[in-house]
């Protein structure tokens, strides 16, 4: 523990300078973990808190350290990120964002430029501001602030699913793997390689929560499109903890509740720090 407390610091301090390869080189965190964690540094310090909750996960899940563990170590980053010395704090000025971009749309919005490649891609248009991204599965162009811009063109949103939508044998199956598994948590992990693949993976789970006990690294985690997890009885919302441990990825959630008397389904969408609900119909057929 005092170990992860130390790797603790040390990150958060280079977290707060953006000092992103530092990151990388010095802890060898892959890339793909660390543009999750850091997605947004232009707003770091309004999201600093989250990015080092963030953190705290991502430690958790590599140490495969025990829920008490976890959450003194979610306390400890919590404690980093209100109390920084001046010293860690970051300068008043732009900072060079290698996982975004910020556009201003200027012309006919039917054909927007292909990708930047970037992780994250705002727009501002005559309608407000949105957030497009992208993966080989999903490309989706979302309002995050409604607002009249005059002499801008609008931007039209959308959520495309390139696989055919989740059938209804496969909610099915998740439902009745929930229904046996009693009042514990249950988590899932949807793939599609020209169909969809359901995976349950090794984990520990209790009543009020559920933790996969494998590698994140090269596992059906990192392949997941889909992350669902079961509240047993109680009703299918998220909760704070969800939005701790779902922050930071690019894919669609989703919780299962309310069984056996009436399952329900609740379904959002996430895009690193931003989570959108978003109809059930748009994922699931029921």
């Amino acid at each position: 523990m005092a170990i992860a407390f130390v790797q603790m610091s040390f990150l958060v301090s280079h977290l707060k300078r953006g000092n992103f390869e530092k990151l990388m080189d010095v802890n060898h965190i892959p890339l793909p973990v660390v543009r999750r964690l850091c997605c947004l540094p232009e707003q770091m310090q309004a999201c600093l808190q989250r990015s080092a909750i963030r953190l705290a996960v991502q430690i958790c899940r590599k140490a495969h350290v025990g829920r008490a563990a976890k959450q003194r170590i979610q306390r400890y980053a919590l404690m980093l990120s209100r109390n920084s010395k001046s010293t860690d704090r970051l300068p008043d000025r732009p900072m060079n964002d290698s996982f975004c971009t910020h556009n201003i749309i200027s012309s006919d919005t039917s054909n927007l430029p292909p990708y930047s490649g970037k992780l994250q891609e705002y727009w501002m248009a005559g309608n407000g501001v949105f957030l497009r991204s992208h993966r080989p599965e999903l490309e989706v162009c979302l309002a995050i602030a409604r607002c009249t811009v005059g002499n801008l063109p609008q931007i039209k949103p959308y959520f495309r699913l390139v696989p055919s939508k989740v059938p209804a044998s496969t909610i099915s199956e998740i439902i009745q793997i929930c229904l046996e598994a009693g009042e514990r948590e249950v988590l899932f992990y949807l793939s599609y390689t020209n169909q969809w693949q359901l995976h349950v993976p090794a984990q520990t789970a209790s009543r009020t929560s559920v933790a996969a006990t494998e590698s994140s690294f090269n596992s059906t985690y990192e392949t997941a499109l889909i992350e669902i997890h079961s509240h047993a009885g109680a009703p299918a919302c998220f909760s704070t903890q969800d939005d701790i441990e779902e922050s930071g990825k690019f894919r669609i959630f989703a919780v299962i509740g309310s069984l056996p008397e009436k399952p329900s389904i609740c379904v959002r969408l996430g895009v690193y720090d931003r989570f959108f609900d978003i109809p059930i119909s748009w994922i699931f057929t029921l």
